[in-house]
C-alpha cells in the first residue's frame, strides 16, 4: 500500500471510530492518527491510538497497520510501555490480532474483509467496531496501576501537555497588544518560556506538597507563581514571578490543570528513581543538546553551560541555564541526595571574566557548553550583547549582521571569558562553520586559541574540543565524513572555510584541495567572469557549494552565498571558451573538462545523494524565463502578497486610526523638524503633516497601495506594523532572489527577472525598502 493510499486508509478508519464513539457506546472519547510517542526505542507513531483521556494521557489501545504480518514486536511493546497499556492490534490483509504485550502473544484474532469485498465498504467498519469492542474490555483488564505506570509514561504524559499548550497560548499572546513591543521575543518565544516555567512551578509544589488539592483551573497560574515565591529554597528563587510576567491562557490552563491532578494521582515523586528518570528526560527534550546524564563525565567539569548533565559534584560548579531547567536539576539533585548548593545563574553575561583568578595554582578551568538557541534577538536585545562582547574583547570590533542568532554572542562571550589554558568542549549548531558570521569566530578561534577535535554529531550539531592560547604543536582531528588530521599551525592559517571543508569534503575535492588545485585565495580577472559561473554550475563547483551552506538557522533565508575556492585562471579560460547553450548535455560537457584538466572523476565527487539533487536541480532550470516567473509568482502569491496596512492591523483590538489622503500619491518626505515630518505628493502641490518617524514611513509604504491610508495613532503599533511589513518584503524579496538565481546560470539575467517580478508584485519599489530595512536595521 503506497503512502497515500495508505494515509486516505486510516483517515476512513478513524472516521469510523469517532462515528462509532459518538453514539455513546465506548469508553474511548478520541481517536489520533500517527501521534508522536517517546518510548525506549526512540520517538514512534502509532497509525491509530483510541484516548480515554489524551488530556491526562490515558489511551485504551493501539493499532498498527503492518503491510505483511512481520513487525517489530519490541518496539510496539516500547510504545505500549509509553502509552500504559497491556494489549495493542495488529490489521493486515490476513489477520486483525490483538496482541498480549506481557506474553507476547495473541489473545485474539478478528477474520478482516477480504479484499474481494470493496462492494462491502461497510464490513471494513464492521471489523472495526468488533476491535473497538475488545479493546474496550481489555482497557479495564489491561490497564495499568499507577505505581506501574514507567518514566516513558509519565515524560509523555507532561511534555504532551505542554506541546499540546503550546499553539494555543502562543495564539493568546498574538492576540494580547501588550506582548507586542519590539523588545519582546517572538510570541511562540514567549509561549515557550512560559509553560516551561510553569511546568518547573508544578513539579516542584508537587515534590514539596505545597498545592492544595481543590484548586480550580481559573485559579492555577496564580497559585502556581504565588507558592513558588513563598518557598524558602534559595536554589529557586528564579521560580518566583517576574514583573510584567504574561499569564495562561484559559486553554492552556485547562490542559495543566488536568497534567496536576493526573501527577497527583499517580504519586509521581513517591518513586524516586522513576522520578529522576523522568526529569532526566524533560531535561533532555527541553533542549537540543546531546549530551546525557552522564555523572562520572560530568565531575571531570567545573562550569556546566545551558548542558543536561546533572553531577553531584557543587562545591566548585558554576552552572548556567534558564530558570526552568535549573529547578528541574535541583529537584534531581535532591532525588539523586546530592547537594544543592553549587553556584547558578540564569543569564551568561553575569559570568565575569575568568583571567585573573585568586589562586594562581588553580587548575586550569575545564568547561562543557551546549548552544541551540537558534532566535534572532531583538534590537535592544542585541545592543545589550554587544556591549558585553566589548567588555571580554575590548580589541575587538563585533560586525554581526541583524540576523545573527543568539548563540554566536553567546559563544564569543564564553571564548572571552575563558582563562589561559582553560578548556572547552562545546556542541553548537553546524551554521557555526558556513554562515555570514562564521569568518568572524573561526578567525577568533585562530588568532586566541587551540582547537584539539571538531567533529560532526549530526547534520545539524557539530561539537569543539580548544583550549585558550596558540600551541603549534597540536594537531586538530576531524571526525566527519573521513577521518583526518591537520596541523593546527597549518590551519590557522588558512582560510575560515577550510574548517568546513576540511570535515564535511570527500576525499576527491578534499584533495584538490590540499594540492592547490583549486584555492580561495585566486581571483579571477574580468575576462573569466563566465569561466567562474561555469565552475560554479559544474559538479565539483557545487558540492564545494553544498558543503559550504548553512545546514540549519534557516528560520530566514539569507541571500548570503558562499565563497568557494577557484581553479587557476588557465582552467576557468577554458572553461570560459566552452561553447554556451540550452543543450542539457552542456554541463556534461563542463564536467569531462575538469576531469581532463585536474585528472579526477567526476563520479566520485557526486557520492552524497544530497550534492547528486543541487545538480539535479540545476540541469533542470533550463526552463524559459516565463515559466519560471509563473512559478515564482505562484509560490510567492501561495505565501501571501500582504497588502499594507490593511492586513497588519488584525492583531490590535480596535486600535485608533486616521485617515491620510492619497492625492496624486505616492507620498515622499521633504522634510523633517524637531521630530514633525512633511511629505509631498508626486505634483509637489500637497503636503501632509506626520509628529513621528514611523506614522511618516509608514505614509509612504502605504501610499504605494490601492487601499485607503488608515493608519493608527499609537506609535508603538506603528512601529509594529512597518517592522513586521519590511521584514515580510525582505522575506519575498529573499525568495524570488534565490529562486532566480538558482535556476539561472547568469547573475545578470537572474537580477533582472528579480528586478521585473517585484515590479510585477505592485509592491514599493525595492530601492526605497532596501533603504529602510538599512535605516531600523532590520535587513541581514
Amino acid at each position: 500500500m503506497d503512502s497515500v493510499t495508505r494515509n486516505c486508509f486510516l483517515q476512513q478508519i478513524s472516521l469510523w471510530a469517532q462515528d462509532y464513539i459518538s453514539k455513546g457506546r465506548s469508553p474511548f472519547r478520541k481517536t489520533e492518527i500517527s501521534p508522536t510517542i517517546i518510548t525506549s526505542s526512540g520517538v514512534q507513531s502509532p497509525d491509530l491510538v483510541l484516548w480515554i483521556n489524551q488530556d491526562s494521557f490515558v489511551a485504551g489501545g493501539f493499532v498498527l497497520f503492518p503491510d505483511d504480518e512481520t513487525f517489530d514486536m519490541a518496539a510496539a511493546q516500547a510504545c505500549s510501555q509509553a502509552l500504559g497499556i497491556r494489549y495493542f492490534a495488529t490489521w493486515t490483509a490476513q489477520n486483525i490480532s490483538v496482541w498480549s504485550v506481557d506474553d507476547q502473544s495473541i489473545h485474539s484474532q478478528i477474520q478482516p474483509p477480504k479484499t474481494t469485498d470493496n462492494d462491502r465498504i461497510d464490513r471494513f467498519e464492521d471489523s472495526l467496531i468488533q476491535l473497538m469492542d475488545e479493546f474496550r474490555t481489555l482497557a479495564v483488564l489491561g490497564l495499568c496501576p499507577p505505581e506501574q505506570l514507567s518514566f516513558w509514561h509519565l515524560t509523555n504524559l507532561c511534555i504532551g501537555a505542554h506541546n499540546r499548550a503550546l499553539p494555543l497560548l502562543s495564539e493568546h499572546f498574538r492576540r494580547n497588544p501588550e506582548l507586542h513591543a519590539k523588545h519582546l521575543p517572538s510570541f511562540e518565544v514567549q509561549a515557550q518560556e512560559k509553560l516551561s516555567m510553569s511546568m518547573a512551578r508544578l513539579l516542584t509544589l508537587l515534590y514539596f506538597e505545597k498545592i492544595p488539592y481543590n484548586l480550580p483551573p481559573e485559579d492555577l497560574d496564580h497559585a502556581l507563581g504565588y507558592l513558588s515565591s513563598e518557598l524558602a529554597v534559595q536554589s529557586l528563587s528564579d521560580l518566583k514571578p517576574v514583573r510584567n510576567e504574561p499569564t495562561l491562557d484559559e486553554n492552556s490552563a485547562v490542559l495543566f490543570h488536568h497534567l496536576l491532578r493526573r501527577l497527583d494521582q499517580v504519586s509521581i515523586f513517591n518513586n524516586s528513581h522513576r522520578a529522576i528518570h523522568v526529569l532526566n528526560q524533560l531535561l533532555q527534550h527541553s533542549s537540543l543538546c546531546l549530551d546525557t546524564d552522564n555523572d562520572a563525565e560530568a565531575k571531570d567539569y567545573n562550569m556546566l553551560l545551558f548542558c543536561n548533565t546533572v553531577p553531584c559534584n557543587t562545591e566548585q560548579l558554576i552552572e548556567v541555564d534558564q530558570p526552568a531547567r535549573l529547578a528541574l536539576k535541583h529537584l534531581l539533585r535532591r532525588l539523586m541526595d546530592c547537594p544543592t548548593g553549587q553556584h547558578h545563574y540564569t543569564e551568561l553575561f553575569q559570568l565575569q571574566p575568568l583571567q585573573h583568578a585568586d589562586d594562581p595554582q588553580q587548575l586550569p578551568l575545564k568547561i562543557k557548553a551546549c548552544l541551540s538557541n537558534v532566535t534572532t534577538p531583538a534590537t535592544q536585545q542585541r545592543n545589550s550583547f554587544l556591549t558585553h562582547l566589548r567588555l571580554v574583547w575590548p580589541n575587538h570590533t563585533f560586525e554581526f549582521r541583524r540576523s545573527t542568532p543568539t548563540w554566536v554572542y553567546h559563544f564569543c562571550y564564553i571564548l572571552g571569558i575563558m582563562k589561559a589554558d582553560s578548556q572547552l568542549c562545546i556542541q553548537l549548531p553546524s551554521s557555526m562553520l558556513s554562515s555570514p558570521f562564521s569568518d568572524i569566530i573561526i578567525e577568533l578561534l585562530q588568532q586566541h586559541f587551540t582547537l584539539h577535535e571538531i567533529s560532526q554529531r549530526t547534520p545539524q550539531v557539530v561539537h569543539l574540543s580548544l583550549s585558550k592560547g596558540s600551541n603549534n604543536s597540536v594537531d586538530t582531528r576531524f571526525n566527519g565524513e573521513v577521518l583526518r588530521s591537520m596541523a593546527w599551525s597549518k590551519l590557522r592559517q588558512l582560510e575560515p572555510e577550510q574548517l568546513a571543508l576540511t570535515l564535511f569534503l570527500p576525499e576527491v575535492p578534499y584533495r584538490l584541495l590540499q594540492q592547490n588545485l583549486v584555492r580561495f585565495d585566486s581571483k579571477p580577472t574580468q575576462h573569466n567572469e563566465t569561466g567562474v559561473e561555469q565552475f560554479k554550475n559544474s559538479s565539483l563547483g557545487q558540492c564545494y557549494n553544498h558543503h559550504l551552506q548553512p545546514k540549519v538557522d534557516r528560520a530566514k533565508r539569507s541571500k548570503w552565498t558562499p565563497r568557494i575556492p577557484l581553479p587557476s585562471d588557465a582552467i576557468l579560460t577554458a572553461l570560459e571558451n566552452l561553447a554556451i547553450d540550452n543543450d542539457p548535455a552542456h554541463l556534461t560537457r563542463i564536467d569531462a573538462e575538469l576531469e581532463r584538466l585536474l585528472d579526477i572523476e567526476i563520479a566520485s565527487v557526486n557520492h552524497s545523494p544530497t550534492v547528486a539533487e543541487i545538480k539535479v536541480s540545476h540541469r533542470e532550470a533550463k526552463e524559459d524565463k516565463k515559466t519560471l516567473a509563473n512559478k515564482i509568482i505562484q509560490l510567492i502569491q501561495v505565501k501571501g502578497v500582504p497588502e499594507f496596512p490593511t492586513h497588519y492591523l488584525y492583531e490590535f483590538y480596535l486600535p485608533q486610526l486616521s485617515h491620510y489622503s492619497r492625492h496624486d500619491s505616492p507620498w515622499e518626505i521633504s522634510s523633517e523638524f524637531m521630530g514633525t515630518y512633511q511629505l509631498s505628493n508626486q505634483r509637489g502641490d500637497t503636503e501632509i503633516t506626520a509628529t513621528n518617524e514611523f506614522t511618516a514611513h509608514a505614509i509612504v509604504l502605504a501610499s504605494y497601495g490601492k487601499a485607503e491610508i488608515n493608519l493608527p495613532d499609537d506609535r508603538t503599533i506603528c512601529s509594529t506594523i512597518v517592522t513586521r511589513y519590511l521584514t515580510d518584503l525582505d522575506e519575498i524579496h529573499t525568495i524570488i532572489w534565490r529562486e532566480c538565481h538558482a535556476a539561472l546560470h547568469q547573475s545578470d539575467t537572474a537580477n533582472r527577472l528579480v528586478r521585473k517580478l517585484w515590479k510585477e508584485l505592485g509592491l514599493p519599489p525595492w530601492n526605497t525598502i532596501d533603504k529602510y530595512l538599512k535605516r531600523f536595521n532590520i535587513n541581514d
